[in-house]
């Protein structure tokens, strides 16, 4: 698909604070799709005046205004990416008010300044050299001490998914940038009738998650020798931890990664995991992890997951059981013969399977392609798709 002049697409980050690493995975998704539909896809820490802006959810009222000026110039468009799930007027509460990731159990912390004149205490009452023959020769007793005056201190701990004031400030600065885009794209299809639902008058759409090349995106698959036996990346909920400690417990070499690891980090650790895994946040959860599918098939990758309520058609290219058979069918498929062969049947069946996905993701581009969205014209066919 050639243009010409070629089109130029501007991805801002700006909104998502200084270090935008949780876009890694947009700005390699949309870098795909911009070199297979052939424009240039253009980072932008703020919306650019006069171009068409992809703005990916999570707007602060500080940010908004940015926005809004942007708007007022001939010729700007957004395209606002819907990350979340709405419930009622607020994102990502259910069952009047459970929140979703978190499990219900109590948290407790203990306030930095509180620690700070602790250690601060200690630095008078105890010399260095005693501090330093407690840590040494009594370890368990010192730290333990501590921790236990600390605990005193203790106050409830609330979770970012449970801070429903930050989740309605959130959901009513999108509603603001809504009002001012020109389409909203939802990136999974379980979130889809709910935005329909609550923007009648906007034109709600799905970006299908889908692979864009037939090989393997991770350069170092292939080149490192295998001796993870399982992979799990993300938050590290209790109930998560249940099934990665099963695994430990039987002897094997479990890796949990960090969900903000930079892409060098987690390319490494996914290039040498026999399997890598996918568990729910916690029982009840309904929805499938659908970016996480998605980068690991296309990395290759070996991929167990967790059945939930709802699937999605990466799950046609992966390994799903339930709970009850996770760690069964984990010792099953870490005994597959060649981990990396498999691996890339599976990224190849998935790119086959997703000829669909690309052309209705290329007719959603169309508009914002062509004479700057205000051609009608019949797309194109994609030759490699």
């Amino acid at each position: 698909m050639k243009l010409n002049p070629r089109p130029k697409i501007f991805l801002v980050y700006g909104n998502h604070g200084p270090s935008p690493h949780q876009l890694e995975d947009y700005f390699d998704y949309f870098g795909q799709i911009a070199n297979t539909l052939e424009f240039d896809l253009l980072l932008s820490h703020d919306p650019r005046p006069g171009f068409v802006n992809i703005l990916i959810e999570c707007f602060s009222p500080t940010y908004v205004p940015k926005i809004l000026a942007c708007k007022k110039h001939p010729g700007t468009r957004f395209i606002a990416v819907a990350t979340e799930f709405i419930t009622g007027d607020t994102f990502n509460y259910f069952d009047a008010g459970k929140a979703v990731f978190v499990p219900r159990e109590a948290k407790k912390a203990i306030p930095l300044p509180v620690r700070r004149f602790v250690d601060f205490s200690m630095s008078i009452f105890f010399p260095a050299i005693l501090r330093d023959v407690l840590s040494v020769r009594f370890p368990g007793i010192y730290l333990k001490g501590k921790e236990a005056f600390l605990k005193r201190f203790a106050v409830p701990k609330q979770s970012y998914y449970e801070n429903k004031a930050y989740w309605a400030g959130r959901f009513k600065s999108f509603n603001s940038v809504v009002k001012v885009s020109d389409v909203i794209w939802c990136v999974t299809p379980h979130q889809l009738q709910g935005y329909k639902n609550h923007f009648p008058k906007h034109s709600v759409e799905l970006l299908p998650m889908v692979s864009w090349s037939p090989l393997v995106t991770n350069p170092l698959q292939g080149e490192l020798e295998k001796d993870i036996d399982f992979l799990f990346t993300g938050s590290l909920t209790p109930y998560r931890k249940v099934f990665l400690d099963s695994l430990s417990d039987k002897g094997y070499n479990v890796v949990v990664g960090n969900a903000t690891w930079p892409s060098q980090i987690r390319e490494n650790f996914t290039a040498r995991a026999k399997v890598c895994l996918h568990i729910k946040q916690d029982a009840e959860w309904q929805y499938p992890s659908i970016m996480r599918y998605h980068y690991l098939l296309c990395s290759g990758s070996v991929v167990l997951a967790e059945s939930s309520t709802e699937r999605c058609m990466q799950e046609d290219y992966i390994t799903v059981a339930d709970s009850r058979e996770f760690i069964k069918k984990c010792e099953e498929l870490l005994a597959s013969p060649d981990h990396l062969k498999l691996g890339f049947e599976h990224s190849q069946k998935y790119y086959e399977g997703s000829a669909t996905g690309r052309q209705m993701t290329q007719a959603l581009f169309l508009p914002f392609l062509l004479n700057g969205g205000k051609t009608s014209a019949v797309a194109p066919s994609l030759s490699h798709s």
